[in-house]
C-alpha cells in the first residue's frame, strides 16, 4: 500500500474537463472528434482480454468464447462516452466506467439506453481518487486507456488505479509517448483534421509520459510490468497497428504482486 501524502491533491485538469463537456455529444460520431478512439478498439480489445486470459483469471473453457470474461469486475478509469466500455461488456463481464466529466458520463449512459442488451454496465461521474477510497482492491483488472495524458499528477493517478486492483490482477496503460516523433506526429494530425493548437491546449505534448515512467510509478505500487509495445497509427488509412516501434504510442501491461 503505498502512503497517504497525495490525499490532499487531485488529479482532475480543469481545462481537460471543459474541452470534454464541450466535445461529449460528438463522441458517438466515429467521423468525429473521437475517431481515434473509436478506430484503436479492434486493436485494445483483443490486447486487453489476451492479457486478462495470461494473468490466470479466465478459465480454460471460456478462453475464447464470446462471454470469456463472464463473472470479472472491470474498471474503465477515464471512460467518456463509454467506447471502450461498451465494447468490453460484449464479452460478458460487468464493467465500471468511471469519468469525472459529468457530460461524459450522461453521453455514455445515453448511447448505453440504445442496446438493451447492455445491462452490465455502471456509469459513475467521479474521480479516481474519490473511487478508490471506496473500491479498494475491487476490481479484476484495470484500464486507463488514452487518459493519463489528460490528467494532472500522473504518479498519483496510478497509485490511485493500482489500489483498486486485487492482487494478481492486470493494469493496461495506453498513451503517447514523450518524444520529439510524438510531438510532430501530433502537429501532422492537427494539420490534416483541420484543428489549430489552440483546441487542443489542454492536452499540450509535455504532458505525455515515457514507458519508463509509467513502470517506475506501477513499481512504487506494487504493479509489476509484463511489456511495453508500441502502437502505430496510420494517418491515411486511420487504422492502428502494433509496432516495433515506440517513440509515439505504446501500451504497457502489467499485474499487481499477490500478497
Amino acid at each position: 500500500m503505498s502512503s497517504l501524502q497525495h490525499d490532499a491533491s487531485t488529479t482532475v485538469n480543469a481545462q481537460e474537463i471543459a474541452q470534454f463537456k464541450h466535445s461529449s455529444t460528438s463522441w458517438w460520431d466515429k467521423e468525429g472528434y473521437a475517431k481515434l478512439l473509436h478506430t484503436l478498439n479492434p486493436l485494445r480489445v483483443p490486447w486487453i482480454v489476451d492479457g486478462i486470459v495470461e494473468a490466470g483469471l479466465v478459465s480454460k473453457d471460456r478462453i475464447g468464447s464470446s462471454k470469456s470474461l463472464e463473472g470479472l469486475k472491470i474498471l474503465d478509469v477515464g471512460c467518456g462516452a463509454g467506447i471502450l466500455s461498451e465494447a468490453l461488456a460484449e464479452f460478458g463481464c460487468t464493467v465500471v466506467g468511471l469519468d469525472p466529466c459529468a457530460d461524459m458520463i450522461h453521453e455514455a449512459k445515453k448511447h448505453m439506453a440504445l442496446n438493451p442488451s447492455l445491462t452490465n454496465i455502471t456509469y459513475i461521474n467521479e474521480t479516481v481518487e474519490q473511487h478508490a477510497e471506496k473500491h479498494m482492491e475491487e476490481y479484476d483488472a484495470v484500464v486507463a486507456s488514452k487518459v493519463i495524458e489528460h490528467v494532472d499528477q500522473p504518479d498519483l493517478f496510478l497509485d490511485m488505479c493500482c489500489r483498486c486492483l486485487k492482487p494478481g490482477a492486470p493494469i493496461y496503460v495506453t498513451t503517447f509517448n514523450k518524444t520529439w516523433t510524438s510531438w510532430f506526429f501530433r502537429f501532422i494530425r492537427q494539420f490534416l483534421s483541420g484543428h489549430s493548437h489552440h483546441h487542443h491546449e489542454a492536452n499540450p505534448w509535455y504532458k505525455f509520459i515515457c514507458p519508463e515512467d509509467v513502470q517506475k510509478s506501477l513499481e512504487k505500487y506494487n504493479c509489476v510490468t509484463k511489456h511495453v509495445r508500441g502502437m502505430y497509427y496510420n494517418l491515411l488509412t486511420y487504422t492502428w497497428y502494433w509496432s516495433y516501434f515506440h517513440l509515439i504510442s505504446y501500451a504497457l501491461y502489467a499485474v499487481k504482486d499477490k500478497k
